[in-house]
């Protein structure tokens, strides 16, 4: 996929090693990221703009690790009628493998509202992660992938597809256990069922803000 070929080339740093920590991790932020989506209905494009927000919770010790979401928004027309209406998220992972490159597994539950009421979906999210700290200026930069797996339906017979991808550039603040990042997240899901086919996209710029302490 080209735009996680391109997200891919923000984490290098050459020479660079991810650090270890042996001490436990945790982790609490809010964020919020400008998205553009786009969804196609029987041959129908629509395009609509919208802020999902969020919060986000991790906890991380040595190899092992665990994150739990929650984010949603609404979107208002552009173009269309398509792409428009409220979508939300939950989900959880689980993680292994050194900060450099964590394999990760967990469960998620996507749901739309819209001109035919609210569908929800559920899967299973199976992908990688990675985090570098870059020297000792205080930042971070990190990537998040993961495919979805076995997508069901909770209105009909029907399934799906999908993936997402995640970048995120972290600064931490030296006198604070307070942090700042900026990045970029796409997530594609296409809805099967037995009536239409229906894919749809949402992207945009994220910024999120919280603490991190280590025990």
């Amino acid at each position: 996929m080209r735009y996680l070929a391109t997200a891919t080339l923000l984490l290098i740093a050459p020479g660079q090693a991810a650090t270890q920590a042996g001490s436990p991790e945790l982790e609490a932020n809010v964020f919020s990221y400008l998205s553009r989506r786009n969804a196609t209905l029987e041959q129908q494009v629509g395009q609509s703009s919208g802020a999902m927000t969020g919060v986000e919770l991790a906890v991380s010790w040595n190899m092992l690790g665990a994150t739990a979401r929650m984010f949603d928004g609404s979107f208002s027309a552009d173009v269309g009628d398509e792409a428009v209406g409220e979508v939300s998220r939950a989900d959880v992972d689980l993680r292994a493998g050194p900060k450099i490159i964590a394999g990760q597994i967990g469960y998620g539950i996507r749901s739309f509202t819209g001109a035919f009421g609210t569908r929800r979906w559920s899967f299973v999210r199976v992908g990688a992660r990675s985090a570098v700290s870059l020297g000792e200026t205080g930042l971070r930069a990190s990537l998040a992938a993961a495919t979805y797996l076995g997508v069901s339906s909770s209105h009909d017979t029907g399934g799906g597809s999908g993936g997402e991808a995640e970048t995120r550039l972290t600064y931490q603040f030296h006198s604070w256990p307070l942090y700042a990042a900026l990045g970029y997240r796409i997530e594609r899901f296409t809805v099967e069922d037995t009536v239409y086919t229906r894919p749809e996209e949402t992207s945009g710029v994220l910024i999120a803000v919280g603490v991190r302490l280590t025990f």
